[in-house]
Order: structure tokens, then sequence, then C-alpha cells
């Protein structure tokens, strides 16, 4: 199966999980006060669904074509329009955030009052780690750090566009992140860098008990390994930065 078509049906799996037990409710609560939300990442639309659904309006980005159509499909079968915002609900755009040409060719026609990166992905395949190795080691990232772990990487290379899109732009950025245990000022080292490299004010942990479908959706990697159970306990990081 193509990787993207095989990624978009499996994460589909994964974000239903998600948005049946009300996690991206729970999400949505730290940027219920901003209007239009950038989505970094929609994946196949239920992150994006719950936006909707506590009624913010979306500019939706993904990389990936397969999810941006199981995501267009969604939104209108739940009864929200697709188009320009001046007229419908959410805004889909095919885009990588990770490149300049979104920098010099996008970002400038978008307006948005937050930013948010909810549980980054990606498929991967030797073409996709070479493409993305000249972002990676430009960020920071060394050769062994990448061969340990491209989805690691391939997550803080997002992350950091995210933070930059927001600091550009001078508005709040959300991150949820999953962890195996509850992370916080004490303990972290990565968002606290983050908030000094872009110069962000405040920053705010929440952590939520949960769990994920990893075997049978969208497999989660812990620590390098592919964790091959139907059902793993999880903890949901909400860093939310402005």
């Amino acid at each position: 199966m193509d990787e993207k078509l095989e990624y978009a049906e499996q994460w589909e799996v994964s974000s239903k999980y998600f948005y049946d037990k009300n996690y991206y409710n729970w999400m949505q609560t730290k940027i219920k006060d901003y209007n239009i939300i950038l989505e970094v990442g929609c994946g196949t639309g239920y992150s994006t669904l719950s936006l909707l659904e506590n009624g913010h309006k979306v500019i939706a980005l993904d990389k990936n074509s397969e999810c941006i159509e199981k995501a267009k499909m969604l939104i209108q079968q739940s009864g929200y329009s697709v188009g320009n915002l001046s007229d419908a609900d959410v805004l889909f755009i095919k885009a990588d955030i990770a490149v300049e040409e979104f920098y010099s060719q996008l970002l400038s026609s978008l307006h948005f009052d937050a930013v948010i990166c909810w549980n980054v992905g990606s498929y991967w395949n030797k073409d996709t780690i070479r493409y993305y190795l000249p972002y990676m080691l430009e960020y920071g990232l060394n050769v062994f750090q990448i061969q340990q772990n491209p989805e690691s990487s391939y997550s803080e290379l997002i992350l950091w566009n995210a933070c930059k899109i927001a600091a550009i732009r001078n508005v709040p950025v959300h991150i949820v992140d999953r962890a195996g245990e509850i992370i916080n000022e004490t303990n972290d080292e990565y968002y606290c860098t983050l908030r000094a490299e872009f110069a962000f004010s405040d920053l705010d942990f929440d952590n939520l008990q949960a769990d994920s479908v990893s075997g049978g959706g969208r497999m989660l990697v812990t620590n390098g390994s592919i964790n091959r159970e139907e059902i793993i306990e999880t903890m949901l990081v909400s860093i939310f930065m402005k």
C-alpha cells in the first residue's frame, strides 16, 4: 500500500479514538478564546471537527494529500463547509511548514489567531528521511539522533516550525504531545528551551491521563521501539505558549 494512504488509514483509527474519548475537546479548552486556528497537521480531520464543534474556524494544513481528502469528507459529512474562510468553516491547504516555500509563498496570505500542533506524525521511508535530513540538520539534530529515531526527530522539526510561525505572527501556540509521565516545568527542558528561543512570555503545562490506539491504528514508537499493543496508556501533555 502507498505509505501516504497507509498512514492516513492508520491515523484515522487512532484519531477517531481520541475524538470518541473527548480528548480533542480537552485540547480545545486551552485555545477556546481564539477564533481562527491554524492547525498544523490536521490528519484525517477529527481534531478539526472538534474545533468546529467548539465554535472555531480552521485553516487546516497537512502535507499528506490522502489525509486531507479524508478530512474534507469527514467535515462535509458532518455538516460543515469547506472553502475560503470568508464564506466557509474550514480552509484546507496541502502544505509543509518545514520548507522555506511555506514562509516565502504562503504564510503572508493566512490570517489566524492561534497556532496548534497536536500529536504530530508522518509516514516514513528512505526517501522521506533523505528529503528531511537537511532540514533536521539545519534545525540542530545530528545524524546519529536522526538515525536512532526519525519520527521523534521529525516531530521536533515540526514543533520548532510551529513555534516559529506563532512567533512571526505574534500569536499563541498550543502543542499537544504524548509522554510516559507528567511533564511540567520541573522536569522539562525542551519546551522551556523553545519558549526562550522564540521569546514567549508565558508557558503553561497541563497533563491528562489517557490511552491511545497503537496496534490496529498508527503504531506508536517509544524510545525507538514500535509498540504493537492494541491500546496503551499514555499521558497527553498540553503546552501553551504566548
